[in-house]
């Protein structure tokens, strides 16, 4: 048999390089990259040998007219990532020449990345006055070693079959796990004493210089001001791969802004406040709200914001991709349906804090001596014709503050790929995740108006407006089964798809949902391995604003069709939010606070009301087979499980409370529906 050897390679950091974000576009940027990276270690690999054997990306996922990056930049991109994860079979002759292939693929990685690093130097660093020195350092230390983390194992194939080889591949995973556990960290070479740290990275220090406006007016002035343009906060302080994050998003120029290009994603404020925009953008009767035509006013609002110069929108608000579409060609402002914006302002508060953050600058403004001026004073104009439109919709109604993160992960992929003895099984399996990642992506964006930073394989990761993001669970966990039946691989016939999802309020902190939003998917996981029956799993966690979380769970399919129940019993009056409130306050506040007896006879007197009232309207079919069953379940469970009772039926009530935002948000998105039950999930 011909010398070969099987490779197991990561790329990283992952987790910590992506939860670091504090804001959609490093979410965003981060898994790009981490994306592409590993595409660019695949190309490399590729290279040695035309009938190299990809076990893991399938050679057709590493097109380089599909890559995410030139030479050069940036260009917008829309599906799922590559997992950061590669299995190969490479024929070579020897294990020197192996070790000298990974060090190459590694050299040149990196010099790829640098590459990214030394466009925004070559572009950027007069404007935005970067700290040129310690830039350097940093691109300089990426070389030669810090950042990427390269890890890899590989083995010689002794028998040339498909079992020869998939053995080969698992010692060679083995030995890569373990040199990852291994690994050791060496400090970035270019942190000095003293030096401003990164606010995304504490071990880097940051490379944009801090002015002091009271000592250098007009280079403090004009370097907030063109950082404000590329979306960079005047607080923040940002090492060169944070730099590079925001940087990403910005760069390109296809789109018709020199500046400030349309972003090629919904920024969250958009997503959460789209249910109240739809609900105006389709109001074409004039006299609805006290004479004022609401589509009128939302259209005033962004004649305002598309007349602006790029450079002056830039300071109060960013062209994106609206949820649901696809970016085009066209300038942002060319869109005449929709709201292609960041629609922070649109908030209750929003435009004021604008309003104070613009004067500041105004302010700062008068004291210097600056071209960058006009930018500030049109931004303010606008910010003021904007007023009354906008005090005309919220006359109309308020937008809802909350959306839905959700995260998902497949149960048992891993354990399924490794019984994949033959090449021919295990493509079928891996390609049946890339078709389940692009249908994925399509019921996140197109479907359900949401979008989607991270999909790759079986892991998922995405926010979605509040009223939308049952109604994609759902589906997502429907399609996962459908592609897993249909790959005609018995280890993947009984796969499933756990969920955890998060209700957050749109100013919350995205770092911190993004931890509750991976406590949630691990609870989805473990009530998955403790069910019998072997369905998906749902954990959503209500994080309510100045209040204690509300936890509920269930099997997706049931949890979401009973949800549909209780939106029906609110939009019908059958069920008065009061009583779900007494109830509430009527539980036992911690489940074992107190011995069993007196939780017995707690939760007796808690249920009792709500069952009376619920049998009081016994005549309505609905109310007979939902509400009123499941409250006389929780009842008869009393003598049995005590405990589990509290927990269900404290799960219930939040269900309720839940149902009762959802109602809120799909109010504002169909406002005159008809027949409300046909579009809740």
């Amino acid at each position: 048999m011909n010398p070969a050897y099987a490779l197991a390679l990561a790329l990283g950091p992952v987790g910590p390089f992506i939860s670091a974000g504090r804001r959609s576009r490093d979410l965003w940027y981060g898994s790009r990259l981490l994306s592409e990276l590993t595409r660019q270690t695949a190309l490399r690999i590729a290279q040695v040998s035309p009938d190299m054997e990809f076990w893991t990306p399938r050679r057709e996922t590493l097109d380089p007219e599909k890559a995410f990056f030139d030479a050069t930049g940036m260009r917008p991109h829309e599906g799922p990532v590559i997992s950061n994860k590669i299995r190969v079979i490479v024929p070579l002759e020897s294990a020197q020449a192996v070790r000298e292939l990974l060090q190459e693929t590694d050299r040149t990685v990196r010099q790829w990345l640098c590459d990214q690093l030394q466009e925004i130097k070559r572009a950027e660093y007069q404007k935005i006055s970067m700290d040129t020195s310690a830039f350097e350092a940093q691109l300089e230390a990426v070389l030669y070693g810090d950042f990427m983390e390269f890890t890899a194992g590989f083995s010689a194939v002794t028998e040339d079959t498909e079992t020869g080889r998939h053995e080969a591949l698992e010692r060679a995973q083995r030995l890569r796990d373990a040199r990852k556990n291994a690994r050791v960290f060496v400090a970035p070479s270019w942190t000095r004493a003293g030096h401003v740290r990164s606010s995304l990275e504490q071990g880097r220090d940051a490379v944009l210089v801090q002015f002091d406006p009271t000592r250098q007016a007009d280079e403090a002035f004009s370097a907030r001001i063109e950082r404000e343009r590329r979306g960079l906060r005047p607080d923040e302080k940002l090492d060169a791969i944070g730099l590079l994050r925001r940087f990403a998003a910005l760069r390109e120029s296809e789109l018709g802004y020199p500046i400030l290009p349309c972003l090629p994603f919904p920024p969250l404020s958009r997503v959460a406040i789209d249910p109240w925009l739809v609900g105006f953008l389709g109001d074409d009767k004039p006299g609805t709200t006290g004479g004022v035509n609401r589509k009128q006013s939302l259209d005033q609002i962004r004649r305002i914001l598309n007349g602006l110069s790029p450079s002056a929108l830039s300071l109060i608000s960013s062209a994106c991709r609206e949820p649901g579409k696809r970016p085009s060609g066209a300038a942002a402002g060319a869109s005449t349906d929709g709201f292609p914006f960041d629609a922070s302002l649109l908030f209750d508060g929003g435009l004021l804090a604008a309003e104070r953050e613009l004067g500041r600058l105004l302010r700062d403004a008068g004291k210097v001596n600056s071209p960058l001026s006009n930018d500030v004073r049109e931004a303010g104009q606008a910010l003021r014709n904007i007023r009354r439109p906008l005090q005309e919709l919220h006359g109309a109604g308020m937008p809802g503050h909350y959306y839905a993160y959700l995260t998902a992960d497949g149960d048992g992929v891993g354990q399924a790929l490794s019984k994949c003895t033959c090449f021919e099984d295990e493509q079928k399996l891996v390609g049946a995740l890339d078709a389940f990642a692009q249908r994925a992506w399509h019921i996140v964006g197109e479907n359900h108006r949401g979008f989607a930073f991270y999909i790759g394989g079986d892991e998922l990761c995405a926010y979605l407006p509040l009223d939308l993001a049952l109604p994609a669970a759902k589906e997502l966990a429907a399609v996962f089964q459908d592609e897993m039946k249909k790959c005609d691989v018995q280890a993947a016939q009984s796969l499933t798809l756990s969920i955890g999802l998060v209700v957050a309020h749109v100013k919350h902190d995205l770092r911190d949902i993004r931890r509750r939003g991976e406590g949630a998917l691990q609870k989805a996981k473990k009530l998955r391995r403790q069910n019998v029956d072997g369905t998906s799993q749902l954990v959503v966690d209500e994080c309510v604003a100045g209040a204690a979380d509300r936890l509920s769970e269930g099997p997706t399919f049931e949890y979401v069709e009973r949800m549909k129940t209780w939106l029906s019993l609110l939009e019908q009056g059958q069920v008065s939010l009061a009583s779900v409130h007494g109830l509430s306050t009527a539980l036992p506040p911690l489940e074992g606070a107190m011995p069993e007896e007196a939780l017995q006879g707690a939760l007796t007197l808690a249920l009792a009301g709500p069952i009376l009232a619920a049998g009081r309207r016994k005549e309505t079919p609905l109310a007979d087979c939902s509400l009123h069953e499941r409250l006389k379940e929780l009842h008869q469970s009393l003598g049995t499980n005590p405990q589990k009772t509290l927990k269900e039926t404290r799960s219930l009530v939040h269900e309720f409370l839940l149902a009762h935002r959802i109602l809120g948000a799909h109010r504002q998105r169909i406002p005159n529906d008809p027949d409300p039950k046909e579009n809740q999930p």
